[in-house]
């Protein structure tokens, strides 16, 4: 029988531009779906110099401290007695950003590792939406930039750590080499795997080993996630609307979850709170 749904870590308000809804409207509505908790974790801001690198659509420094900022700490307030209200981002891993990951980490709950892109070795960036498929190089630059950011230490989530299949598209020795450095690397630094029910939502494609298939969840990487007993793994809505909560996406992602029998983590904030201590 799946696990009652209680609760979302995985959020994005208008701030992100691509995104509806403020803190406070996702906020109702985990209350009028009887969640415990509801953390709030939108696209985390970026220097100018990596604005300047690639396109990509987020809040901007300022509006970080003071619209996101003081409207998690106004919500965490105001409805304290109806629902544990927790603040987080979600953002890519940089290493000239480690003292922003270090402060983010003590004014909010937690951070979730959201690589969307990749470094290339002329210190200029590719989106993962513009990787070539099938490409061995750019799957290993992709995993590399993962694997150092769950080394850094900053982070308790990894958000759809199978993503990298929607633009490799080939489950061959090295997805799978790939995969397994990213699941045992999450496991020695104690971050959960994200099962993102996003990718649902995008719908599916027709890979190049022409299989139908979600662009993620990629049921492979998770049945491989699977036989590892010590991955632990959250679920998530990757809401950018209200309705995205408990939608019909949401309840197929614990579908698969349940199906695989992967190891959920179900109280997250005592997970956040052990780690923090």
């Amino acid at each position: 029988m799946m696990m009652k749904i209680k609760d979302n870590f995985h959020t994005h308000i208008y701030l992100c531009k691509h995104a509806t809804g403020n803190v406070e409207d996702y906020v109702k509505r985990a209350i009028e779906l009887n969640y415990e908790s509801i953390g709030i974790s939108d696209h985390g801001p970026l220097t100018e110099y990596f604005l300047n690198k690639f396109v990509t659509r987020r809040m901007t420094i300022d509006e970080y401290k003071n619209i996101y900022l003081p409207e998690i700490i106004n919500a965490k307030k105001k409805f304290f007695d109806k629902i544990t209200v927790l603040g987080a981002l979600e953002i890519e891993f940089y290493e000239e950003l480690s003292t922003e990951y270090a402060k983010w980490h003590q004014e909010l709950d937690y951070l979730i590792l959201g690589q969307h892109n990749i470094e290339l070795n002329d210190h200029n960036f590719k989106t993962i939406y513009q990787c070539t498929p099938g490409n061995k190089d750019e799957l290993e630059l992709y995993v590399k930039k993962v694997i150092d950011g769950l080394n850094s230490g900053f982070f308790d989530i990894l958000a759809h750590p199978d993503i990298f299949m929607m633009f490799y598209q080939k489950w061959d020795n090295w997805a799978i080499l790939g995969a397994k450095k990213i699941i045992e690397t999450a496991i020695k630094n104690n971050v959960l795997l994200e099962l993102n029910a996003n990718g649902i939502r995008k719908g599916k494609i027709t890979n190049l080993e022409g299989i139908e298939t979600y662009k993620y969840p990629f049921i492979e990487f998770w049945r491989l996630v699977a036989n590892y007993k010590d991955a632990k793994v959250i679920v998530s809505d990757d809401s950018h609307d209200v309705k995205h909560l408990n939608d019909e996406a949401t309840i197929k992602a614990y579908e698969i979850a349940d199906e695989l029998g992967l190891n959920i983590e179900t109280n997250f904030i005592d997970y956040i709170k052990k780690k923090k201590s």
